[in-house]
Formats: structure tokens, sequence, C-alpha cells
């Protein structure tokens, strides 16, 4: 076995993992997501797992059940959390079996030492021999060519599925961070809700996604006065119906979460001694993520807290990429190993 091509580094979000491998980049980026059979004579069995399951949601008979073994950035279910990074690696790496490879997981911040320990036994139990945990902000901050074992002052925030992390790094250390488990994912539960209370219409998890990377914004742009036609079934009548949906509907939908995740922004800020807040000043602030796709979330967070906002050209990607900067130099990243 080839120990130097035999490296991870895993991105296992609420709503996607991305896999890295060594000398061959990014390999997977899929749902985290499993369908199960759940025939009540045997034990439940694993049916599809990542894109083939998330294309499930929502459409699955009475014998299939399509979970999210993984909320929040905290593993919920150790055995099919085991069972889809199997997957993923297997296909990944294009190995039938791989043994003994180091990995290096983006974890939320403030995870749990029992949360902490899930990860690496899940990890190892897909074949891994050790396992390196790091911050996802701080990989995050890596995977943008930050500049964080400078004497200088880098903020992130990272929106993920289930978790946004925010994160202020200088000279090779975490000065502050904070984690709130509000992103995308809540976010979709969002426009699920406020769609079902003001036009009685019920519609899916793919809807609410669709909806928002279509339509949603954060603020108001003039050039944006699109609608969407969507589909769901009537709760009064019972029946199909299609209903159009406007960026305004969506912008009041989601403003609860929006405003959890400046508030977490504005709490780190408020820490941060002068001389670093001066370094935000002049360096603004980057933000990474799927969720810093969402339209004009850039322009609104500038706007609030009066800083600079940079997005990277692939912000989903860049905590994988992060983490497999650490796993190239373990040695010289290792002041940021949590375990």
């Amino acid at each position: 076995m080839n120990i130097f091509s035999d490296r991870l580094a895993i991105d296992p979000g609420t709503d996607r993992t991305l896999l890295y491998a060594a000398k061959k980049g990014i390999v997977i980026n899929e749902p985290s997501v499993v369908a199960m059979g759940v025939n009540g004579k045997s034990r439940p069995h694993i049916v599809a797992v990542g894109e083939e399951a998330g294309n499930m949601l929502g459409k699955t008979p009475a014998q299939i059940e399509v979970v999210r073994p993984i909320r929040n950035g905290a593993i919920v279910n150790f055995e099919v959390t085991c069972a889809m990074l199997k997957h993923f690696i297997k296909i990944g790496c294009k190995r039938r079996k791989l043994v003994g490879f180091q990995a290096v997981i983006a974890v939320p911040s403030g995870i749990t030492q029992i949360e902490m320990d899930a990860v690496i036994e899940a990890v190892k139990s897909a074949g891994a021999g050790k396992v390196f945990l790091i911050e996802g902000a701080v990989a995050g901050a890596l995977g943008a060519g930050l500049p964080i074992t400078e004497p200088t002052c880098s903020m992130v925030v990272d929106i993920g599925g289930g978790t946004t992390e925010v994160a202020v790094i200088s000279l090779g250390g975490v000065v502050s961070s904070r984690s709130v488990r509000v992103a995308g994912c809540r976010m979709n539960t969002a426009i699920k809700n406020f769609i079902k209370r003001k036009y009685d219409l019920l519609i899916g998890n793919l809807s609410a996604e669709k909806i928002k990377t279509t339509i949603g914004n954060a603020c108001p742009n003039p050039k944006e006065n699109k609608t969407l036609r969507v589909k769901g079934r009537d709760l009064t009548s019972g029946i199909p119906k299609v209903i159009p949906i406007g960026p305004k509907d969506i912008r009041e939908a989601i403003s609860v979460e929006i405003g959890a995740i400046l508030q977490t922004v504005r709490s780190v800020l408020e820490e941060l001694p002068p001389e670093l807040a001066a370094d935000v000043l002049d360096k603004g602030i980057l933000l990474t993520g799927g969720g810093a796709l969402l339209n004009n979330l850039d322009q609104l967070l500038s706007e609030e807290i009066g800083l600079a906002i940079t997005v990277p050209k692939n912000p989903s990607s860049t905590v994988v990429l992060g983490a497999a900067k650490v796993l190239e130099d373990l040695d010289g990243f290792n002041r940021f190993v949590l375990n």
C-alpha cells in the first residue's frame, strides 16, 4: 500500500460530505444521506448512499427510510455514519478495502469530547489508522489561503448545512470562536414552514433547497425580481397545487436564521482586543461554506457590520481543502489539531 496516497481529508457536513484524497484532490462531494430498507422481519439494510439516496428524499415507500446520520455537525446515528463513510471512501479511493490510512476531519467549534470520540471512532471503523480533528473555520481559513500563522488577524465565517462557525485566528492560534447550530438546513426548514403557514402549501426538503438557491437572497436587489412556480400539496383541498413565490417571501422566511448568524459574528467581534480589531477592519471577513452562496449575503453582512466581506471562488470546498493542507503537513499545523 502506498501510504503517501492513502491519506484522506474529510468534511462530514450535515448537508454534504466532501472527501479529499492525497494526490487526487476532491473525490467525493455528495449529500450526507443514506436510504435504509426497514423491513420489520430483518435488520435495516442500506439501499443507497449519497446522491442516489438524496434523490429519494420525500419519495420513498413505507419500507425505505431516508436518514441524515449527521445533524448540526454531530453524529446522531453512529452505525449509519460508519456505513456512509465506508461507502464514500471505497468509491472515492476506488479501493475495495482501505486500511490504516491517515485522516484529517473538520469538525464544528465547541464540539464536545463525546462528539469528538464518536467522529474518531466512526472514521476508524471505516479503516483509518490515525485520525486528527481540526475546527471547520480554521480549515476554511487554510483552504482559502489566509496567512493564519503570521502575526496578523484573520476572521472566518463558515456557514455549512448544520452549523455556522465563526473564528478569529492569529499567530497560529484561535483567539476567539463561536459555533451556532443555524445554517443552510435550518433555512430550508424555515422556508418550508413559512410557505405552509402563509400559503397553506406543503413542500418537501428538496423543493425548499431549490427555492433557496434559485430565488433566495439576504437583502433586496432591484435586478432580482423573478418569481418561482412552486409545486406542493394544498393543505385545504389535499390536491397538488402550484403557486408563485418571490425573493421577498424567502427573505422573510429566513430572517430569523440570518439574524442569528449576524449576532454570532457580532459577539465574536465584541471580544477582540483592539489590535486584532484593527486587523479585521483592514482585512475584512472571509465568508466560506455552502451558505456563502446565498445571494447578497455578503452584501448584507457588510452593511450590517461595516466590514468588507470576501467570498472565495469555491466556498463549499474551502474547508476540505484546508483539512488537506493539514494532512500534508501535520507537524507544521499540529497546533490546530484538537485531539
